[in-house]
């Protein structure tokens, strides 16, 4: 097995993309700051609000990612360093969560941040606009081939002298193949199962030859194992996908 040196690499990547997000909500913040035009605010808003569901909605995409594509962590998981990551392989079962899981984590954690990017639609109020809100957002994410799809059904009334407008709606695409990387883990743990006290190095060195990505595996312990699949993603930073498996090396010795 790769040794605690590897570690280095998978956590610098990790860091980096962590440090990304933070950048990725500042500068959706400032590009929302634009001068509204009075006769057409509604489409200013539409293109306000569904900024930040890109933005909060790609920011998922990486972090979950790194979690194995969990926003709230499982019972089953592994302190690895300042993160955790959670095991798909434990007592010999095949814990790696379901599309839809996966689905509600990513529209779960929007669902918790979207708030901090929509800033209560400051930059509307200092122009004079009046926001109404009637009711509790909702939010669903998809994950298709090459993107992952974000819904925010949130009511919103918005009004300045005459004019006024309502919302019901918003959408947006996030262009990063996640469905990609999860099914190349799902072949993974496919491998697993067939040698479930095996690490399946030369399986994934293979997959990862012939489907052109990336992979680290760290020997965390006598017993357990993390590996992260990295991949290019056009214009961004790699998508790192994390996940821990539980073997039972001390009898090998």
């Amino acid at each position: 097995m790769p040794t605690k040196a590897q570690l280095s690499v998978f956590f610098i990547i990790a860091i980096v993309i962590v440090a990304a997000f933070v950048a990725v909500t500042f500068i959706s913040k400032e590009d929302t700051k634009t001068e509204i035009p009075t006769n057409d605010f509604s489409i200013s808003f539409q293109s306000y609000v569904e900024n930040c569901l890109r933005a909060v909605g790609e920011q998922a995409i990486y972090e979950n990612s790194l979690q194995g594509g969990y926003y709230s962590l499982p019972e089953q998981t592994l302190p690895f360093f300042l993160a955790y990551v959670p095991y798909y392989w434990y007592n010999k079962t095949n814990l790696m969560p379901s599309k839809e899981t996966m689905e509600f984590e990513l529209a779960y954690y929007v669902y918790d941040h979207i708030a901090q990017c929509l800033n209560n639609f400051e930059p509307f109020e200092q122009q004079g606009y009046q926001i109404t809100a009637n009711n509790e957002p909702i939010v669903a994410a998809s994950v298709l081939n090459g993107k992952v799809s974000f819904a925010f059904d949130y009511f919103v009334e918005i009004s300045k002298g005459e004019s006024k407008k309502t919302f019901s709606g918003f959408n947006t695409d996030v262009p990063i193949d996640l469905l990609r990387a999860t099914g190349y883990v799902a072949q993974i743990m496919e491998e697993q199962e067939k040698y479930p006290n095996e690490s399946p190095i030369s399986f994934i060195t293979l997959l990862a030859e012939q489907n052109n990505f990336s992979f680290e595996i760290v020997d965390e312990n006598e017993s357990d194992a993390v590996y992260g699949l990295i991949f290019d993603v056009p214009g961004k930073q790699p998508l790192v996908y994390g996940f821990a498996a539980h073997y039972d090396w001390s009898n090998n010795k």
